[in-house]
């Protein structure tokens, strides 16, 4: 684990080792706690669903809620590979923070970021046009300080449709600009210090057992609208690294 500031920040192998250890393992030094291994996967959603709930958006040009009474959870019963860090606020900063976060293909010269992370389902719900599907290629190699002038636009007009095809608000033009000014730039705001709270009124970081996709889809549509779905709290330890064991193989989801 480093710590990187600047455009440090920006280079996968610069910074400062805070700390080493082994996958697997939880490594601790003063005060910073980190682990790398399998997890159960606490996120929860019916991809099936949302797949149709899309097509019948794009292609049909309605809104289709009653997709989300398929009610299974894509998830369940499957692993992941967790990166856990626990590090003291004052490493962080103070007040309110942004995180977001990318991974990249490591080795290449330069080295290629592919993927970034900030808000749940930006890609797959609000930039998942079947015509424009180079905007999640774009959006994955881009930063948080590009995305008001390149995805405001597609986000405003997938929620301004979503809406007035759900029949939701008065004014479905404003409302996309309202989404857009929520949503972007694309990073999770967290008040250090507090207890964390994903939902559909505010953000303050997100909590393991938050089920997320449930709070996107009410924030596209401006209707209570729910996958049927939600995370195992079962899972979820009160200690360090907050993760229970991994799903055994005889119990795994293939």
């Amino acid at each position: 684990m480093r710590r990187a500031t600047g455009e440090e920040a920006f280079r996968g192998e610069a910074g400062e080792t805070l700390i080493e250890g082994e996958t697997g393992k939880i490594g601790s030094k003063s005060g910073i706690r980190v682990y790398a291994g399998l997890a159960p996967d606490m996120f929860a959603g019916d991809a099936v669903a949302l797949h149709a709930f899309l097509t019948a958006f794009y292609h049909e040009r309605r809104y289709n809620g009653d997709a989300f009474l398929h009610r299974q959870d894509f998830f369940a019963k499957r692993n992941v590979t967790a990166m856990v860090l626990e590090v003291p606020s004052r490493l962080i900063g103070e007040g309110k923070v942004h995180g977001w976060a990318t991974a990249s293909l490591f080795g290449h010269a330069p080295e290629v970021q592919v993927s970034r992370w900030g808000l749940p389902l930006i890609t797959h719900l609000f930039l998942n046009d079947p015509a424009r599907q180079e905007l999640r290629e774009e959006f994955n190699r881009s930063i948080p300080s590009e995305d008001v002038a390149k995805f405001s636009g597609p986000i405003a007009e997938f929620a301004a449709k979503m809406t007035t095809y759900s029949g939701s608000v008065f004014n479905p033009s404003e409302y996309g600009k309202q989404i857009v000014r929520r949503l972007l730039p694309t990073t999770l705001p967290y008040e250090l210090g507090t207890e964390g709270a994903f939902d559909h009124a505010s953000f303050n970081g997100r909590a393991l057992a938050d089920d997320v996709m449930d709070v996107m889809l009410t924030l596209a549509s401006n209707k209570p609208l729910g996958d049927g779905v939600a995370p195992d709290r079962s899972r979820v330890r009160s200690v360090f690294p907050y993760l229970g064991s991994p799903i055994p193989a005889s119990s795994r989801s293939e």
